[in-house]
C-alpha cells in the first residue's frame, strides 16, 4: 500500500475519465463494528440474478418483501464467500442464518410518489452485454458478523465485480469515519508543504456558509 501511494503522490495530476485529480493527503476508513443485525443503504443497485447469454431472466422483477428476494441474495453471498477461500468449511456451515428485510415503508412511499426503486441496467461482462434489474432501497440484514463484514466490504448480490451491490450503513455518523493513514517508511510526507491540507470541520462549515 505504501508503494502504491508513493507512486500516486509522485504523479502531480491523475486523469480519471474526464476528471483531473491532484493527490493531497491520505486517509484510511475506520472499520465499523458490525452486529448480527445491521441496516444498510445501497450505494449502487442490488442485482439478484445473473443471466445467461441471450437470456431475459435477469430483468425479472422480484418483490422485495418475498422470500425469493432474500433467498437469492443468500445463495449468491454464500457462493462468493466459499469461493473466496477466506472461511473454513465449519464456518461456512455456521452461516445458515441469513435474512434480508427491506424497508417497505420506504418502498411504498416511492410507489405512492410514482418513483422507481428498481430499474433495468446494462452490464458488460467479457465484452458481452447483459440487461439486469437493479434495486436501490434500504434494508436490514440479519446474519452472522462475518457475513455482515463480507457484504459490507465486498458487496451484496450479483455483478459486485462490476460495482453493483455496494453498501453503506444507514444512520451512521459521518464524523470520525476516517483517520490519517501513516506511512510505514519514516519521514515520507504524502504531500508538499505548499499544497493544501485537508480543511478542518469548522473550515468546511465556513466555506458552506
Amino acid at each position: 500500500m505504501d508503494y502504491l501511494l508513493e507512486q500516486v503522490f509522485d504523479t502531480p495530476k491523475i486523469e480519471l475519465g474526464n476528471l483531473i485529480l491532484t493527490p493531497e493527503y491520505t486517509e484510511q476508513e475506520i472499520e465499523p463494528t458490525l452486529e448480527t443485525s445491521n441496516k444498510f443503504v445501497c450505494i449502487s443497485p442490488l442485482v439478484l440474478l445473473t443471466p445467461s447469454f441471450n437470456d431475459e431472466s435477469g430483468k425479472r422483477f422480484i418483490n422485495p418483501d418475498t422470500d425469493e428476494f432474500s433467498d437469492l441474495l443468500y445463495e449468491s453471498t454464500l457462493t462468493r464467500m466459499e469461493r473466496s477461500g477466506w472461511y473454513s468449511q465449519e464456518q461456512m456451515e455456521s452461516f445458515y442464518k441469513f435474512q434480508v428485510v427491506p424497508d417497505m415503508n420506504y418502498v411504498n412511499k416511492l410507489r405512492e410518489q410514482q418513483k422507481k426503486f428498481a430499474r433495468i441496467y446494462s452490464v458488460y461482462d467479457m465484452d458481452v452485454k447483459y440487461e439486469v434489474r437493479g434495486y436501490t432501497l434500504p434494508f436490514t440484514l440479519y446474519a452472522a458478523p462475518e457475513v455482515q463484514d463480507f457484504v459490507f466490504k465486498c458487496g451484496l448480490g450479483a455483478f459486485t465485480h462490476k460495482g453493483f451491490g455496494m453498501l453503506d450503513l444507514a444512520n451512521h455518523a459521518t464524523v470520525q469515519r476516517t483517520e490519517t493513514y501513516k506511512f510505514k517508511r519514516e519521514g515520507f510526507i504524502p504531500y508538499k508543504a505548499q499544497e493544501r491540507t485537508r480543511p478542518s470541520e469548522s473550515e468546511e462549515k465556513t466555506e458552506e456558509n
